[in-house]
Protein backbone atom coordinates (compact mmCIF):
# COMPACT_ATOMS: atom_id res chain seq x y z
CA UNK A 1 0.00 0.00 0.00
CA UNK A 2 3.01 2.06 0.78
CA UNK A 3 4.23 1.60 -2.34
CA UNK A 4 1.46 3.25 -4.67
CA UNK A 5 1.34 6.10 -1.82
CA UNK A 6 5.24 6.64 -3.12
CA UNK A 7 4.14 6.19 -6.89
CA UNK A 8 1.49 8.45 -6.45
CA UNK A 9 3.50 11.16 -4.83
CA UNK A 10 5.91 10.66 -7.43
CA UNK A 11 3.21 11.14 -10.44
CA UNK A 12 2.18 14.20 -8.53
CA UNK A 13 5.13 15.90 -8.38
CA UNK A 14 6.17 14.97 -11.70
CA UNK A 15 2.88 16.61 -13.42
CA UNK A 16 3.54 19.79 -11.06
CA UNK A 17 7.12 20.38 -12.70
CA UNK A 18 5.63 20.24 -16.44
CA UNK A 19 2.99 22.26 -15.24
CA UNK A 20 5.37 24.78 -13.97
CA UNK A 21 7.60 24.04 -17.05
CA UNK A 22 4.87 24.76 -19.66
CA UNK A 23 3.57 28.01 -17.69
CA UNK A 24 6.91 29.05 -18.61
CA UNK A 25 7.16 28.78 -21.86
CA UNK A 26 3.94 29.41 -23.16
CA UNK A 27 3.65 32.57 -25.67
CA UNK A 28 3.62 36.40 -24.38
CA UNK A 29 0.51 39.17 -25.41
CA UNK A 30 2.10 39.16 -28.62
CA UNK A 31 2.37 35.11 -29.46
CA UNK A 32 6.14 35.16 -29.09
CA UNK A 33 7.86 33.00 -26.28
CA UNK A 34 9.46 36.19 -24.43
CA UNK A 35 13.34 35.76 -23.14
CA UNK A 36 15.30 37.38 -20.96
CA UNK A 37 17.22 40.38 -22.34
CA UNK A 38 21.16 39.57 -21.14
CA UNK A 39 22.09 41.91 -18.52
CA UNK A 40 24.30 44.76 -20.30
CA UNK A 41 27.90 44.56 -19.37
CA UNK A 42 29.88 47.59 -18.09
CA UNK A 43 31.49 49.16 -20.86
CA UNK A 44 34.50 51.30 -20.10
CA UNK A 45 34.24 54.92 -20.09
CA UNK A 46 34.60 55.77 -23.96
CA UNK A 47 37.97 57.84 -24.27
CA UNK A 48 37.62 60.96 -26.40
CA UNK A 49 38.89 61.36 -29.79
CA UNK A 50 42.02 63.53 -29.18
CA UNK A 51 41.87 67.38 -31.26
CA UNK A 52 45.00 68.01 -32.86
CA UNK A 53 46.41 71.55 -31.60
CA UNK A 54 46.16 74.51 -33.72
CA UNK A 55 49.44 75.51 -34.04
CA UNK A 56 50.03 78.65 -35.08
CA UNK A 57 53.44 79.65 -37.16
CA UNK A 58 55.90 81.93 -35.72
CA UNK A 59 55.60 85.00 -37.76
CA UNK A 60 58.58 84.97 -40.36
CA UNK A 61 61.12 87.73 -39.38
CA UNK A 62 60.32 91.18 -41.23
CA UNK A 63 62.32 92.31 -43.85
CA UNK A 64 64.98 95.11 -43.30
CA UNK A 65 63.32 97.81 -45.54
CA UNK A 66 66.77 99.18 -46.27
CA UNK A 67 68.66 97.07 -48.78
CA UNK A 68 72.18 96.88 -48.39
CA UNK A 69 75.46 95.55 -50.16
CA UNK A 70 78.80 94.82 -48.58
CA UNK A 71 81.88 97.12 -50.31
CA UNK A 72 85.21 95.16 -50.17
CA UNK A 73 88.41 96.93 -51.07
CA UNK A 74 90.62 94.22 -51.92
CA UNK A 75 93.91 96.37 -52.42
CA UNK A 76 93.83 97.99 -48.63
CA UNK A 77 91.86 94.92 -47.03
CA UNK A 78 88.76 96.57 -45.57
CA UNK A 79 84.87 96.21 -45.99
CA UNK A 80 81.76 98.18 -45.07
CA UNK A 81 78.04 98.02 -45.83
CA UNK A 82 75.82 100.12 -47.63
CA UNK A 83 72.80 100.71 -46.98
CA UNK A 84 70.21 102.16 -50.26
CA UNK A 85 71.06 103.79 -52.40
CA UNK A 86 74.72 104.44 -51.29
CA UNK A 87 77.20 103.59 -53.87
CA UNK A 88 81.34 104.36 -54.58
CA UNK A 89 81.77 107.32 -56.08
CA UNK A 90 84.56 106.87 -58.25
CA UNK A 91 84.70 110.43 -58.88
CA UNK A 92 85.01 111.27 -55.36
CA UNK A 93 87.42 108.63 -54.44
CA UNK A 94 91.29 107.98 -54.87
CA UNK A 95 92.59 104.42 -56.20
CA UNK A 96 96.15 105.11 -56.09
CA UNK A 97 97.39 108.64 -54.84
CA UNK A 98 101.33 107.76 -55.98
CA UNK A 99 102.04 108.05 -52.63
CA UNK A 100 100.68 111.74 -51.51
CA UNK A 101 98.27 112.11 -48.52
CA UNK A 102 96.10 110.63 -48.27
CA UNK A 103 97.77 107.28 -50.40
CA UNK A 104 93.81 106.13 -51.50
CA UNK A 105 90.22 107.18 -50.85
CA UNK A 106 86.71 105.51 -50.99
CA UNK A 107 83.92 107.82 -51.25
CA UNK A 108 80.10 106.67 -51.09
CA UNK A 109 77.21 109.19 -52.18
CA UNK A 110 73.48 108.82 -52.13
CA UNK A 111 73.29 110.47 -55.38
CA UNK A 112 72.91 108.76 -58.47
CA UNK A 113 75.68 108.91 -61.42
CA UNK A 114 73.33 111.56 -63.26
CA UNK A 115 72.87 113.59 -60.23
CA UNK A 116 76.52 113.90 -58.89
CA UNK A 117 77.85 114.48 -62.84
CA UNK A 118 75.76 117.55 -62.55
CA UNK A 119 77.65 119.10 -59.66
CA UNK A 120 81.04 117.36 -60.95
CA UNK A 121 81.84 120.96 -62.43
CA UNK A 122 80.77 123.63 -59.74
CA UNK A 123 83.74 125.21 -58.25
CA UNK A 124 83.71 125.39 -54.46
CA UNK A 125 86.18 126.20 -51.92
CA UNK A 126 85.04 125.27 -48.04
CA UNK A 127 82.10 123.48 -48.56
CA UNK A 128 80.54 121.17 -51.97
CA UNK A 129 76.93 120.59 -52.39
CA UNK A 130 78.77 116.94 -53.80
CA UNK A 131 79.98 115.96 -50.82
CA UNK A 132 77.03 116.75 -48.94
CA UNK A 133 75.65 113.47 -46.86
CA UNK A 134 78.82 111.66 -49.06
CA UNK A 135 81.04 109.65 -46.19
CA UNK A 136 84.90 109.11 -47.06
CA UNK A 137 87.54 106.35 -45.97
CA UNK A 138 90.81 107.78 -46.03
CA UNK A 139 93.91 105.54 -46.16
CA UNK A 140 97.50 106.71 -44.57
CA UNK A 141 100.98 105.04 -45.39
CA UNK A 142 103.89 105.76 -43.30
CA UNK A 143 102.74 106.23 -40.18
CA UNK A 144 105.00 104.38 -38.02
CA UNK A 145 104.43 103.85 -34.33
CA UNK A 146 102.32 106.71 -33.86
CA UNK A 147 99.12 106.66 -32.53
CA UNK A 148 95.51 107.47 -33.82
CA UNK A 149 95.38 110.05 -30.99
CA UNK A 150 99.40 111.32 -31.81
CA UNK A 151 98.42 110.94 -35.63
CA UNK A 152 95.16 113.10 -35.62
CA UNK A 153 96.72 116.01 -33.24
CA UNK A 154 99.59 116.57 -35.71
CA UNK A 155 97.37 118.07 -38.22
CA UNK A 156 93.50 118.46 -36.45
CA UNK A 157 92.88 120.74 -33.78
CA UNK A 158 89.01 121.79 -32.75
CA UNK A 159 88.22 123.75 -29.57
CA UNK A 160 84.90 121.83 -29.32
CA UNK A 161 86.33 118.30 -30.23
CA UNK A 162 85.95 115.09 -27.73
CA UNK A 163 88.45 112.33 -28.73
CA UNK A 164 87.86 108.98 -27.06
CA UNK A 165 90.47 105.95 -27.30
CA UNK A 166 88.22 103.25 -28.85
CA UNK A 167 88.63 99.63 -30.25
CA UNK A 168 87.78 99.04 -33.93
CA UNK A 169 87.82 95.24 -35.28
CA UNK A 170 90.67 94.66 -32.46
CA UNK A 171 92.19 97.97 -33.66
CA UNK A 172 93.76 100.80 -31.79
CA UNK A 173 91.46 103.91 -32.44
CA UNK A 174 90.24 106.94 -32.09
CA UNK A 175 87.03 108.29 -32.41
CA UNK A 176 86.70 112.29 -32.58
CA UNK A 177 83.49 114.45 -32.29
CA UNK A 178 82.72 118.17 -33.76
CA UNK A 179 86.27 117.48 -35.55
CA UNK A 180 87.18 120.70 -37.92
CA UNK A 181 86.55 118.24 -41.11
CA UNK A 182 83.74 115.68 -39.97
CA UNK A 183 81.32 116.17 -37.22
CA UNK A 184 82.26 112.45 -36.53
CA UNK A 185 85.53 111.15 -37.53
CA UNK A 186 87.56 107.46 -36.55
CA UNK A 187 91.20 107.12 -36.89
CA UNK A 188 91.76 103.53 -37.10
CA UNK A 189 95.60 101.87 -36.58
CA UNK A 190 96.78 99.21 -38.72
CA UNK A 191 100.30 98.58 -38.95
CA UNK A 192 102.49 101.78 -40.73
CA UNK A 193 98.50 102.17 -41.82
CA UNK A 194 96.36 104.90 -40.27
CA UNK A 195 92.71 104.73 -41.90
CA UNK A 196 90.72 107.74 -41.30
CA UNK A 197 86.87 107.98 -41.58
CA UNK A 198 84.48 110.47 -41.82
CA UNK A 199 81.73 111.97 -43.42
CA UNK A 200 80.12 115.41 -44.27
CA UNK A 201 77.02 116.75 -43.05
CA UNK A 202 76.81 120.91 -44.16
CA UNK A 203 73.83 123.03 -42.24
CA UNK A 204 70.53 122.17 -43.06
CA UNK A 205 69.58 124.56 -46.08
CA UNK A 206 72.95 124.85 -47.37
CA UNK A 207 73.06 121.84 -49.92
CA UNK A 208 70.08 119.83 -50.82
CA UNK A 209 70.08 116.74 -49.20
CA UNK A 210 70.21 113.55 -51.90
CA UNK A 211 67.12 111.16 -51.87
CA UNK A 212 67.71 108.30 -49.44
CA UNK A 213 70.30 109.63 -47.59
CA UNK A 214 70.34 110.33 -44.01
CA UNK A 215 72.90 110.90 -41.03
CA UNK A 216 71.51 107.35 -39.72
CA UNK A 217 72.65 105.64 -42.91
CA UNK A 218 76.24 107.28 -42.68
CA UNK A 219 76.81 106.41 -38.95
CA UNK A 220 76.00 102.46 -40.02
CA UNK A 221 78.84 102.76 -42.89
CA UNK A 222 81.30 103.71 -40.60
CA UNK A 223 80.08 101.63 -38.09
CA UNK A 224 80.16 98.59 -40.23
CA UNK A 225 83.90 99.39 -41.11
CA UNK A 226 86.39 95.89 -40.52
CA UNK A 227 89.41 94.41 -41.71
CA UNK A 228 89.51 91.41 -44.51
CA UNK A 229 91.52 88.52 -44.84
Amino acid sequence: MRSFIVVGAAVAVTALLIALLAAVRSPGPGGSTALASPTPSATAAGTPTPTAAVVTPAPSPTPDPTPTRMYVNTTWKFSVVLPDPYRRSARLSIANSGGSRPAAADAFTARTEAAEAALADQRCETACAIWNYAAVIDVFTGTGARSPRDFYNAFSYSRDQQLEDITVDGHVALKVTNAPSYPVEYLIKDGDRMFMLGYTIYQPGTFDVPPGASKAKLDAILGSFTFVP
